[in-house]
């Protein structure tokens, strides 16, 4: 079945959003091109981790550092067939530098996608969800309750900032990730920190 195209324009807000393969790709760029930021943030500050990245079908291979977080083949199979041939490419880049071949695989890409990769013997490790909402020019918002101030994080929080994702995603492992989140604290508008009665009490990212 096939999505349907709905432009924004004649929506309203508490309609579902139909996606096509067309925003399925713009939500896949997000994650591919928050890993290529991060390998390209880290690379000249830590030259011995290895960290490089090769365009591919479409889409990025990405390696940071041996059982780093981020990393993984992503936004292939939206601008043509994958072959075993290109999956085959996949592990050979990730074996140099021993490491997992990971690939991230959306059900709106080509279903050559699917077929190379269980020719190439790959297993799925983790579902991801992801929810789609559309923000309307017409729309208006509740301004924040009293206490609450939600803005774009400073340099001087981004330690701290980075800190409160990692006990967020980490939990016992957040000490040795406090500072990992760092190349994403800033630069970017949707890099956000919420306060509750002047205390750090939440984060975000996003591209």
């Amino acid at each position: 079945m096939k999505g349907l195209a709905i432009k924004p324009e004649n929506l309203r807000p508490e309609e579902p959003a139909f996606l096509t393969a067309a925003d399925a790709r713009r939500i896949e760029a997000a994650e591919e091109y928050g890993a290529l930021r991060y390998a390209q943030a880290v690379q000249p500050d830590y030259p011995e981790w290895g960290t490089c990245w090769e365009q591919i079908c479409g889409g990025h291979m990405v390696f940071v550092a041996r059982r780093a977080p981020v990393g993984r083949a992503q936004g292939l199979g939206f601008s043509g067939k994958i072959s075993p041939e290109d999956i085959q490419r996949v592990e050979d880049f990730y074996f140099r530098h021993e490491s997992d071949a990971q690939v991230d695989v959306c059900p709106y890409a080509d279903p050559s996608l699917f077929e190379s990769v269980n020719q190439r013997g790959f297993q799925v490790a983790e579902f991801n969800q992801t929810l789609a909402r559309w923000v309307l020019p017409q729309e208006r918002f509740a301004p924040p309750a009293e206490g609450i101030e939600v803005r774009q994080v400073r340099p001087e929080e981004a330690l701290e900032w980075s800190a409160l994702l990692a006990r967020v995603f980490m939990q016992d492992q957040a000490p040795q990730y406090d500072r990992f989140f760092l190349p994403w604290a800033t630069g970017h508008p949707l890099s956000l920190v919420a306060f509750v009665d002047g205390k750090m009490a939440g984060v975000a990212g996003g591209l």
